[in-house]
């Protein structure tokens, strides 16, 4: 029975789309199948845990990154982040959020900067959340707040070079998780 020759592109295709168990699975069936499960195999990011240091020093690190699965530890000098706080995270890139207001994606593992656009007034930065990496053109920040006990309200920016705020509309229509929807 599995001798029966399925396009390489069609077999490829398939098993890009399975998980990790059920492509080393697919690869025991025979020569072809591992060849092709092990050429379209995803391995699954462990998510690393960012923590401050609880003795800090001047001279040492400040934070610790870890894979617990891995055993794997790394610690960073970012000094300049004490009393920051870290509003949200995904792919690899923390939202830091200061104490002006403003905000900046970071990512630990190659420290890189990039820097949110000048918000509006009524930026809050009391609870953000981000979509994607800030490096996707899809990349959407969400800020939300609740200035009144029954009432939540935010905005949004795509990360442009020059960046565009807009406040969110209960009643605008929104994609959410490929369905759309209204906010009310």
């Amino acid at each position: 029975m599995w001798n029966l020759k399925i396009p390489s592109e069609l077999l490829q295709e398939i098993l890009s789309r399975l998980g990790l168990k059920a492509n080393m699975n697919a690869s025991l069936v025979c020569k072809a199948w591992l060849k092709s499960s092990v050429s379209v195999r995803k391995l699954q990011p462990h998510p690393w845990l960012f923590y401050p240091l609880e003795k800090w020093s001047p001279t040492g690190p400040t934070y610790i990154l870890t894979d617990t699965l891995r055993s794997q530890t790394r610690e960073l000098d970012l000094p300049e982040l004490r009393g920051h706080g870290f509003s949200h995270s995904k792919d690899g890139w923390l939202l830091v959020t200061l104490q002006n207001s403003e905000a900046f994606f970071l990512n630990p593992f190659t420290l890189e900067h990039i820097y949110l656009p000048q918000a509006s007034p009524d930026f809050s930065g009391y609870c953000l959340a981000f979509s994607s990496a800030p490096t996707s053109p899809s990349c959407v920040v969400v800020d939300t707040w609740q200035p009144v006990p029954v009432a939540t309200s935010g905005f949004s920016t795509r990360l442009e070079q020059r960046g565009t705020f807009f406040q969110w509309n209960p009643a605008l229509p929104l994609i959410v998780a490929g369905q759309y929807t209204c906010g009310q």
